[in-house]
């Protein structure tokens, strides 16, 4: 039931309004203590306050604006009630904080209709805030739901981070460097690294298609699957990367996984001694050969995406280095690259062909820079990786 609470400085409440409130079945509390309206166990449970004001006496005024300032939190509609109240009467109760002001003498029928109105509002407002109080719950509980996920994400690219070379393998006449920008918590793109024996350095740049949590889990598989040498009696010997290529691809149709599992690569093993390199490409941009401040030229080589074709076949292809040289491998998230007016590849060769002079390190830094550089609030929306390595004299 509905409950009105009438303050006044009398114990009962108007006849006619008295009547009113019985007419509309509502429950009528009267209180000639204001301080009454705060000992309710819950003051939800209140629809309407009406204070009794009379034009001549400031009292019933006083604790109209005292109890609109004190209940406005509790957006519980005051109402003042009174006889005779002119409209100077009525400018001055809503004023003081009221939102509606109802004369006695008015017709009953349209007293009746104004408080049920009245009351019909309150019920409105409480499913509105209940409604506003679930939302607040729901939004506590998906922000919980989120830090939880963005910790689990965190951990993801931790591990993720660890499968990279920690320090990179200096043999011979090779220097390696990398870099790996992730475009979320985690990257689809994957390089690695290693020595093979006493004159081999094996070493990759991948891709997996898209990015996030699932292209993340394809580079895992990249690292465990990739085979790099065979066992033959008592000795072994290296897979050429074609072939290397091939038995991957296999690997990766055999797992039948449900997503697309796409994967470009480029995966080479060179002599680090004669600087002869050999290689094979599966869908990724070509190798890019740099010497000086030329314009890179691009190492042939062809074949598909890793995933696509059982029987795909990836053309073996060498090159041999000679000192000075640098080469660079990349992925295709360079393509946001910018320099002098120019977006995409061309842009990024620009900037490789003219900082080749610097270290590798730097080199790298420089290169990842442009890509990321600040373009029209333009998102990273794909991871950026490269891998140089430079063959010394």
């Amino acid at each position: 039931m509905n409950t009105l609470l009438l303050i006044s400085d009398q114990p009962t409440a108007p006849p006619l309004l008295a009547g009113l409130v019985e007419d509309l079945g509502l429950r009528l509390q009267v209180e000639t203590d204001p301080r009454a309206l705060f000992q309710f166990p819950d003051i939800r449970r209140i629809d309407l306050v009406f204070i009794i004001v009379r034009p001549d006496e400031p009292m019933g005024w006083n604790i109209l604006q005292l109890v609109a300032q004190t209940i406005a939190i509790a957006h519980l509609p005051l109402v003042a009630v009174g006889e005779h109240l002119s409209d100077q009467d009525r400018v001055r109760a809503f004023q003081l904080g009221a939102v509606e002001c109802l004369s006695l003498d008015l017709p009953i029928e349209e007293l009746r209709v104004r408080v049920r109105l009245l009351t019909s509002a309150k019920e409105r407002l409480d499913q509105i805030v209940d409604q506003s109080v679930q939302a607040i719950l729901v939004a506590r509980q998906l922000r919980q739901s989120v830090s939880k996920i963005d910790e689990e994400l965190r951990l993801a690219r931790r591990l993720q981070m660890d499968f990279l070379p920690r320090t990179m393998p200096e043999i011979g006449r090779t220097r390696f460097a990398a870099r790996l920008y992730p475009a979320g918590w985690v990257a689809g793109d994957f390089y690695d690294v290693f020595r093979l024996d006493e004159r081999h350095v094996g070493f990759y740049i991948a891709d997996a298609v898209g990015h996030g949590v699932p292209a993340a889990l394809l580079t895992i598989f990249v690292k465990h699957s990739l085979q790099t040498k065979r066992i033959v009696g008592r000795s072994y010997e290296l897979i050429p990367p074609g072939e290397a290529l091939a038995l991957f691809n296999a690997d990766l149709i055999s797992a039948d996984l449900h997503q697309s599992p796409f994967i470009s690569m480029v995966y080479c093993v060179i002599d680090v001694e004669t600087g002869v390199m050999n290689y094979a490409r599966a869908g990724h941009p070509r190798p890019l050969l740099l010497e000086g401040q030329t314009a890179p030229r691009e190492l042939p080589g062809d074949g598909p995406l890793l995933g696509v074709m059982s029987n795909a076949v990836f053309e073996p292809a060498e090159y041999k280095f000679e000192p000075g040289q640098r080469l660079l491998l990349y992925t295709d998230g360079v393509e946001r690259c910018q320099n002098d007016g120019i977006i995409g590849t061309e842009a990024f060769l620009q900037v490789a062909a003219r900082e080749n002079q610097a270290g590798r390190e730097v080199y790298l830094q420089t290169l990842l820079d442009a890509v990321l550089r600040p373009r029209d609030n333009d998102p990273i929306a794909d991871d950026v990786t490269m891998l140089a390595m430079d063959f010394m004299a």
